[in-house]
């Protein structure tokens, strides 16, 4: 059966604030609305995981910070400044002001003499470089920042990946990639190297609002509205679901389950429900 919500309006005193049960054609009251929860939007949020947190620190810039008892991911932030990254996004992420003075020096050291190293000279830079992760991690700090086009319009997912992933340069990255939506000024669908901020792939859908999981592919409207399946890994294309002559809604509202997509869409002039096999 499906449950309509009449929704309480705080003020409003005119509201039903009902929730109706709708079955075979015949309607009954199940009880009262629940009470409003205040909404905090998805760029307001911090994203917990463990041993770090992403945030957006202004409307277009997301940041990683270490979590106070320790990082899995590098203490030392990343300047990728012109880097070319996979996927043709060169130049996103932005050099972290806090970067940690030790690890460069140690960095320096490292450089200014390779022929001349002694085993203990390697180990003083490897427990340094450690030593200063870890202060950095200690003390909340930066890892990476990444400059975004649009707002964070989706929550900020994690997960890890089948396989390592390669750049043009042929350098692994990690195997946890965070995957987001932006909207509002266009947008994309982001994969993002959750222990670098280097972005894997951007997807441009004219705006994501919510995406969906089909185990390991992900569900998302594309620049026509219409619903498409693409691969976690590099962000293509898949397959291009049947929806006949409907398009997704404003918001995107979809649902994924039991290999069928389930969706708020209009074919023009009317809003409808619409199921569809994936």
């Amino acid at each position: 059966h499906f449950v309509l919500n009449t929704r309480y309006y705080e003020g409003f005193v005119d509201s039903p604030a009902k929730l109706i049960k709708i079955q075979d054609g015949e309607m009954s009251e199940l009880g009262d609305a629940p009470a409003p929860v205040k909404q905090i939007y998805n760029d307001a949020r911090t994203y917990e995981f463990e041993g770090f947190c992403v945030r957006m620190s202004s409307p277009f810039m997301m940041e990683c910070i270490a979590s106070q008892d320790g990082s899995n991911l590098s203490g030392v932030a990343t300047d990728l400044g012109g880097a070319a990254n996979f996927g043709g996004a060169a130049g996103e992420n932005l050099k972290n002001s806090s970067e940690n003075d030790d690890a460069a020096t140690v960095c320096k050291a490292h450089k200014s003499n390779p022929r001349n190293e002694t085993s203990e000279t390697k180990d003083k830079i490897s427990n340094s470089g450690k030593q200063a992760r870890k202060k950095a991690a200690a003390k909340g700090k930066i890892l990476w920042r990444l400059k975004l086009g649009a707002y964070l319009y989706t929550p900020v997912c994690l997960r890890g990946a089948a396989a390592s992933h390669f750049d043009a340069q042929g350098k692994r990255r990690g195997l946890e990639t965070l995957y987001f939506g932006t909207a509002g000024k266009n947008g994309h669908l982001y994969a993002v190297d959750a222990a670098s901020g280097e972005v894997i792939f951007k997807l441009d859908t004219g705006g994501t609002e919510h995406f969906a999981w089909c185990e390991d592919k992900i569900l998302l409207a594309d620049r026509r509205g219409k619903p498409v399946l693409i691969s976690a890994d590099d962000g293509l294309i898949l397959e291009e679901v049947e929806f006949g002559e409907f398009q997704f809604g404003s918001d995107q509202i979809m649902l994924a389950s039991r290999g069928r997509l389930y969706v708020v869409a209009n074919d023009g002039a009317t809003m409808h429900a619409v199921c569809a096999d994936i």
